[in-house]
């Protein structure tokens, strides 16, 4: 049976006040942020509709006179559509960096709703730490992750926590990648690591890389209210969790060691098992 203690173990500690001016500065910072991202959306939106109302109308003239598809007008078109495609790839990438800073700000602050410190709490730690594909990658063919995107790292003698990379240095095939939280010990520092590639596990911002994991599946999963992932298994798919908490799709997991509870988990926020740590269970 378990301790309270151990029931408690992922858990963050209960504050005892209220937010701190910095925690308050942090988020207003991040908010301002996801508001000029929220900004620039829109008027990359304005533009891209404006090139698309100027392509639609060459479409109309050429369909009522055939005779003005000439090579003049063709080069026009074709220049419309690249900068249809160009606006669309801008606000493609725009949308994504919007959405992944919403999450950030959501989680904060969601641990401040329920009265949780944002101070990660300790577990039994694995020696062995993952990486995400077993074999070294070929720095020509490799295309690295920009920086803002969200990934998943293992710093020695700690949990796997969320980041963000900052930079990727092509001579030694390494990330620098920056905790999401700050430092426990330095309230408005977040620490900074650098990782191998291989030992960063990427968080698919298109949903079409994202894996899909059946029952019985596991997983590295965020534990809720946390910047923490673990071992965790998959109770149900979204499929079959369709009356998701905030209806966006999600899977239903257990983790280890948490009594056997089961946990609702954004599907953007369950990730395949290293390999290093399957062979590590096989053993």
């Amino acid at each position: 049976m378990h301790s309270e203690k151990d029931s408690n173990e992922r858990s963050r500690k209960l504050s005892l006040s209220s937010a701190t001016p910095k925690d308050i500065s942090k988020e207003l910072k991040l908010w301002n942020q996801v508001c000029n991202d929220l900004l620039n959306l829109y008027n990359l939106h304005k533009e891209a509709e404006a090139v698309i109302q100027k392509t639609n109308k060459y479409h109309e003239k050429i369909s009522l006179k055939p005779e003005l598809l000439n090579p003049k007008v063709a080069k026009k078109l074709i220049e419309s559509y690249n900068r249809v495609i160009e606006k669309a790839t801008k606000e493609q990438k725009e949308t994504t960096k919007t959405k992944d800073n919403l999450e950030i700000l959501i989680t904060l602050l969601n641990a401040q709703d329920t009265g949780i410190e944002h101070k990660r709490k300790k577990r039994k730690i694995d020696k062995y730490a993952g990486s995400s594909k077993s074999k070294t990658h070929d720095n020509k063919q490799y295309k690295p992750l920009p920086p803002g995107n969200l990934v998943v790292v293992k710093p020695p003698g700690q949990d796997w926590l969320l980041a963000t990379v900052l930079q990727y240095f092509s001579d030694k095939n390494k990330y620098e990648v920056e905790d999401i939280e700050d430092d426990e010990d330095k309230p408005g520092i977040k620490k900074r690591y650098i990782f191998p590639v291989k030992c960063v596990l990427e968080i698919p911002s298109d949903d079409n890389k994202r894996p899909y994991f059946p029952i019985g599946h596991e997983v590295l999963s965020l534990y809720p209210n946390s910047s923490c992932f673990y071992k965790a298994t998959i109770i149900k798919t979204p499929n079959e969790n369709k009356n998701s908490s905030n209806g966006e799709p999600a899977y239903i997991v257990r983790f280890e060691d948490d009594d056997e509870a089961e946990r609702e988990v954004p599907v953007n926020r369950v990730l395949d098992m290293p390999p290093k740590m399957k062979l590590k269970e096989d053993k």
